[in-house]
Parts: structure tokens; C-alpha cells; sequence
């Protein structure tokens, strides 16, 4: 399986839930291995950061940037579970992830500015359906105040 985790903007939470998802797989005793595609390489650092203080399970992270579909299908070939960290853009990394993906999850912020771009994303999936037509995607509201007066929650919710 190929799970990618993608967003048209940064700072939504992609990376901490890609790499709690492959520590969270790992411990279920999946074998999974992390794709970091993000310049920042934020997953990837997260990763020599466990590796280095000897947690376990070890978690695989790969870097790769480009088209990164090739990569993706020689992955799922040796691991049971890839999951693919994004860059906050529409990017070449993040569209042929999506061509060859099983599952997208779309971080959210409960925020105007944030949910202004899930149309866009929502376009980019339309469009790797022509091409991956199995491909599911689910938005996830990563981000959102825990305070009841406020409605940005309720008004995410609807909207999603």
C-alpha cells in the first residue's frame, strides 16, 4: 500500500502524521518505509533522530525529490507499507505520488486560509484519477482550537 500524505500549504501537519503514522505501523509490526519528498526533510530528520537515540522499531526513510513514481512502485515491492511525506505545494513529487497512490490524506488546519486550498487539492485528485483511477482520499482536520466558543471547527466540519 502507498498512503500519501499532502497538502497545497505548509504547516498543516503532514510530516508529524506521516512519521506517527509509519512508528504507529511499525509497532503493529508492519514493514514500512517513510518517503521523505519535502526539501525541508523533515520526516527524514525525525527518523536519524530516533535512529540515533536506538528506538525501536527502526523505521526506513528514503529522501527522493522529482517524480517520484518509479521510486514509489519499486517501495511497495520490498515493503508492506509506503508512506510518502509531501511537500506543502503543488508539487511534481506531490502529483506522480498521487498516480501511483492507494490512499491520500489531506492535513487541514481549521482555518479560512487553510481550507481555501482544499479546492485546489480536491482539483489535483480529480485529475490523478484519470490517470489512478483506485486512488481514495480523505481529509483530516490535523489542527483546531480546543475551545468550544470558537466556531472554526464546526465551520471546518461543514465545509469538509
Amino acid at each position: 500500500m502507498i498512503l500519501l500524505v499532502a497538502a497545497e500549504k505548509g504547516g498543516v501537519g503532514k510530516s508529524t502524521i506521516a512519521s506517527n503514522l509509519a512508528v504507529c505501523l511499525a509497532h503493529g509490526g508492519l514493514d514500512v518505509v517513510l518517503l521523505d519528498t519535502d526539501g525541508q526533510a523533515t520526516a527524514a530528520r525525525f527518523v536519524e533522530r530516533r535512529d540515533e537515540a536506538g528506538i525501536l522499531p527502526a523505521v526506513s526513510c528514503v529522501q527522493r525529490t522529482g517524480e517520484v513514481a518509479s521510486t514509489l512502485r519499486d517501495l511497495a515491492r520490498h515493503y508492506q507499507v509506503v508512506i510518502v511525506d509531501a511537500g506543502g505545494r503543488d508539487s511534481r513529487e506531490m502529483r506522480s505520488a498521487m498516480a501511483v497512490a492507494s490512499l491520500v490524506l489531506v492535513p487541514t488546519k481549521a482555518s479560512q486560509a487553510d481550507l481555501e486550498t482544499l479546492p485546489k487539492v480536491n482539483e489535483l485528485i480529480g485529475l490523478a484519477r484519470g490517470l489512478n483511477p483506485e486512488l481514495k482520499a480523505i481529509a483530516v482536520l490535523s489542527i483546531a482550537p480546543s475551545n468550544p466558543a470558537i466556531r472554526e471547527v464546526e465551520d471546518a466540519r461543514k465545509l469538509l
